[in-house]
């Protein structure tokens, strides 16, 4: 499942932890992902994607005041991040091996 404009692995592998992690050190993880000041439709399409992500048991929100004060992600969640990693790095490991003379 997608927000409209972030993917749910982009926001999980900023997390990349079962660690607290606070709404600013996501942004931060982010980077070039991370909405800019002002982009009202940017910033809902990540406010969506995180609610999608918590709707699918993948990371817990905890909320203060209406806002993100942290997110972590839950063993689905890390589990997806793992999973993602090792297919990244099956591939990897396949174009080396088809390198090779």
């Amino acid at each position: 499942m997608k927000g409209r404009g972030m993917d749910i692995d982009t926001l999980l592998s900023a997390i990349g932890s079962t660690e607290e992690t606070t709404f600013n050190e996501l942004c931060q993880a982010l980077g070039d992902d991370c909405p800019e000041r002002g982009n009202t439709p940017e910033w809902r399409d990540l406010f969506r994607t995180v609610s999608c992500a918590e709707k699918e048991g993948l990371v817990r929100v905890d909320r203060v005041g209406g806002k993100i004060g942290t997110l972590i992600l839950t063993e689905a969640g890390a589990a997806r991040v793992r999973e993602k990693l090792d297919r990244r790095r099956g591939l990897l490991n396949y174009i080396e091996r088809e390198g090779e003379p």
